[in-house]
């Protein structure tokens, strides 16, 4: 069935608004699992060999719009934030570290204030989602040159009050599997 429904979503991948409809998708859970799980991996896919091209450049290459891309930008860690679904969120979340090895923080502004924001929520999956994302986010920096990781500073004054704020509320509450999980 998982096979079926991926050769199914793969016809259409070069389609306008074929990757906002996978995300869109990925996100109803009135689909069947298989086929959202196969939509989430297409659509990590996807955005892993094809957001940093710009004009298509084989046969295989999938020209993501830039409507697209806004629409991803603009749903996607909203999407990661609601996941209850392990499998799902990692994918999501490794499609935001290649949007952000493109893009942030010059063509994605608001992510960081949208992932703090989050943080600052008082919804324990929300919280848990936004600092996954905040992960990914610093990972995109990890293997940088030195000259590419002038944000990097910045990034770490922004978040790391807060993150010890969290750290200290998760270490006096009584910690749980979830918890420990977000330490």
């Amino acid at each position: 069935q998982r096979r079926a429904a991926e050769d199914a979503l793969k016809r259409f991948q070069r389609q306008p608004g074929y990757q906002s409809t996978l995300l869109q998708l990925i996100t109803q859970n009135n689909f069947p699992l298989p086929i959202r799980q196969s939509a989430t991996i297409l659509l990590k896919n996807i955005i892993v060999h094809n957001w940093s091209v710009r004009k298509a450049v084989g046969p295989n290459s999938v020209l993501i719009s830039d409507k697209d891309r806004g629409i991803i930008k603009q749903n996607l860690l909203e999407s990661i934030l609601q996941q209850n679904r392990h499998q799902i969120r990692v994918q999501l979340l490794e499609c935001l570290l290649h949007v952000c090895r493109t893009d942030f923080p010059a063509k994605y502004p608001h992510l960081l204030s949208d992932i703090m924001k989050n943080i600052h929520s008082k919804n324990p999956q929300r919280i848990y989602g936004a600092l996954c994302s905040l992960r990914q986010v610093f990972k995109n920096y990890h293997f940088r040159a030195q000259k590419d990781r002038v944000f990097l500073p910045r990034l770490v004054e922004a978040t790391f009050p807060t993150l010890i704020q969290v750290l200290n509320a998760l270490l006096s509450s009584n910690p749980n599997q979830d918890s420990y999980e977000m330490i």
